[in-house]
């Protein structure tokens, strides 16, 4: 059984996709991305969502759905918190 990470977040598809793409340089395919990390992998797909507005701001989210396996899933978590949520990405 894959555990999985279901998220939609306040971080614009295109900086997310960037990530995967040009720092990580993710294996891809119909817009998902592999991560493989000590012996297992897990299967990242993104989607955008509709902007939120609050106001005269308005904020872009996308829904991330990563799958597959838990030591690969913990270990692209704690990238993509570092990366995107700890210091405000």
């Amino acid at each position: 059984m894959a555990d999985t990470i279901d998220l939609d977040c306040g971080i614009a598809y295109g900086r997310i996709a960037g990530w995967l793409d040009d720092e990580l340089a993710l294996p891809s395919e119909n817009n998902a991305w592999t991560y493989a990390c000590d012996g297992g992998s897990c299967r990242i797909a993104i989607e955008p969502l509709e902007n939120r507005s609050f106001g005269l701001i308005s904020l872009e989210r996308t829904h991330l759905l990563v799958q597959g396996d838990e030591t690969a899933l913990a270990s692209f978590y704690k990238l993509f918190t570092l990366r995107f949520l700890s210091a405000g990405g």
